[in-house]
């Protein structure tokens, strides 16, 4: 089965996909800044109340341990119920909140809703583009943070449970546990409980779908790359730098599980320019809101914007060793009950593999050892891409470890997916990584 990529097509567009994100992002921001803040403040005080009670970083005593943001959440719902007073498409785009006191976030929001302080100073947070609140200022129009969370925890475990259910009626069923116990160390309570957690978690989901039905309905490559366009588009757009590789980790090796009869070298190529349009549509649409942000202010922008990403990476600064970096994340990591029944299955596998593995011989012409080793290098791929994220981001994944740790995800996934690509039932004609292989019984 040849790789069918028409590189042209998919240039002209991926272009005119980047230039009418970019001005649709910016036009339904300016629509959504006409909801009224009158009709958003009166949800705003029990919102307050949640965080008065919570704190900043409270824990979720959930199925998956986990730290929740409320620090982010509380920035979310100042920006979203902000009285600005000039320009819609000005406010739009600089996303400024109110701040009392200390600046902390979640004081600010309970000062001012519930205690009725005014604010000190007003501050913009205008790097991002403030997506969620295409979402968010419609939804607390109607019900409070609380409610918000009810909303996440139920559209999200449907769509949790629709990957789920297309990857059994599409006969995929091998890949429902690892894909499942993968999406559980990502904390889906946390993630519902935790706005600024579920962009890109929702963006995740829907990315795997997409990915699963285009493949049954025999969409050719160029459309399934689409998909790896968007979701970098998307996740600049709806994201506040939560995690965002898993936007691509998660389709990329559902990708890889869903071919996984295609050759090494096909697979490695399709990955390569996934990966390439995902981080396009991710750097190109955050440019955008840079290039937008600059020709409204006047300023450059973008060297504001680079000097942030030097901070993040740690380039501009060496207070976190990487070593540190990949400790805490890996602490944080497998701290969550999902772990042991992950480490269980994970065994069961490689025991069930290894005994079947000694049944085999020379089989079609290939050596079943040799098909593990190169099934096993595609799955080593996101891993590499993970560990390069860790790398780069280094000085932003070592302070909020609590949350940039969900990255690790992708490895899991990348290991369960490996393992059931392999395992095969006993005297049954079986796929191994990129070739087909009947068993043998000795």
């Amino acid at each position: 089965m040849n790789s069918n990529i028409k590189y042209g097509k998919l240039l002209i567009k991926s272009i005119a996909i980047i230039a009418i994100s970019i001005i649709v992002g910016l036009l339904l921001l300016w629509l959504v800044y006409q909801i009224p803040v009158s009709s958003i403040e009166k949800n705003m005080s029990s919102s307050a109340a949640v965080f008065k009670e919570e704190g900043l970083y409270p824990d979720s005593k959930s199925l998956a341990f986990e730290h929740e943001d409320n620090w982010t959440d509380a920035i979310m719902l100042c920006i979203a119920a902000f009285d600005f007073q000039g320009d819609t498409l000005t406010e739009a785009v600089s996303a400024t909140r109110e701040m009392c006191n200390s600046g902390i976030p979640t004081e600010s929001i309970v000062n001012q809703y519930l205690y009725g302080q005014t604010s000190t100073w007003i501050e913009p947070y205008e790097r991002y583009w403030h997506g969620y609140l295409l979402c968010l200022k419609p939804i607390l129009t109607v019900t409070d943070y609380s409610g918000i969370r009810l909303i996440n925890l139920i559209f999200e475990n449907a769509l949790l449970l629709a990957v789920v259910f297309l990857l059994y009626k599409y006969d995929n069923r091998q890949y429902i546990l690892p894909f499942l116990l993968s999406a559980l160390t990502l904390r889906p309570f946390a993630m519902a409980n935790c706005i600024s957690y579920a962009a890109n978690y929702y963006i995740m989901l829907l990315s795997c779908i997409a990915l699963i039905l285009m493949k049954n309905r025999g969409k050719d490559e160029n459309t399934q790359l689409l998909v790896f366009l968007l979701s970098g588009i998307m996740t600049a757009y709806f994201d506040l730098l939560k995690f965002p590789i898993i936007t691509f980790g998660f389709p990329i090796l559902m990708y890889l599980n869903l071919n996984s009869n295609r050759t090494f070298k096909i697979l490695l190529k399709f990955f390569a320019v996934a990966g390439a349009m995902w981080v396009i549509g991710y750097g190109m649409m955050w440019g955008g809101k840079w290039l937008v942000w600059s020709m409204i202010s006047g300023e450059n922008q973008f060297l504001s914007a680079f000097e942030r990403m030097k901070i993040v990476s740690g380039s501009a600064t060496t207070n976190i060793p990487i070593t540190t970096a990949l400790y805490r994340n890996l602490h944080d990591y497998i701290l969550t009950p999902v772990i042991f029944p992950t480490v269980v299955y994970a065994s069961y596998m490689i025991i069930k593999i290894i005994r079947d593995w000694k049944k085999e011989s020379i089989c079609d012409g290939f050596n079943v050892k040799s098909s593990l080793v190169m099934s096993g290098l595609c799955y080593l791929l996101p891993i590499g891409v993970t560990i390069l994220y860790l790398l780069v981001m280094r000085q932003h994944v070592g302070i909020h470890s609590f949350f940039e740790n969900k990255v690790l995800s992708i490895c899991t996934f990348s290991v369960l997916s490996a393992l059931a690509c392999v395992h095969q039932e006993k005297n049954r004609s079986k796929t191994i990584g990129s070739f087909q292989v009947k068993t043998v019984n000795v």
